[in-house]
């Protein structure tokens, strides 16, 4: 498995330029799978541990209108590699998807 060993921040202004390494956390570069389970009214999606660090994004739409381009990221997602999320009969349907930042 390969892993990004490092990422680095770049912040412009009009006067400066600067770089900076914000966090040596080693990422997966492999693809994986979400886990879920279902507990009462409540979503529990897993995924590898070495996965914490990749970003969980959800969409919601109507059931007539399937899948689109409107993902957001799930926030705090990044810093886990679980997340709870209460379940809400009044959306028609809600897709999930890890992402590598």
């Amino acid at each position: 498995m390969s892993y990004f060993a490092k990422r680095v921040c770049i912040v412009y202004s009009p006067k400066k330029l600067e770089t900076s390494i914000v966090a040596v956390r080693p990422l997966a570069a492999v693809s994986s799978t979400l886990s879920a389970a279902v507990s009462g009214r409540q979503l529990q999606l897993n995924w590898p541990q070495d996965h914490t660090g990749w970003l969980l994004q959800a969409q919601t739409n109507s059931l007539n209108i399937g899948m689109g381009t409107n993902q957001v990221n799930v926030s705090g997602s990044d810093a886990t590699n679980q997340r709870t999320i209460p379940i809400n009969p009044s959306i028609g349907s809600v897709f999930f998807r890890l992402t590598c930042p």
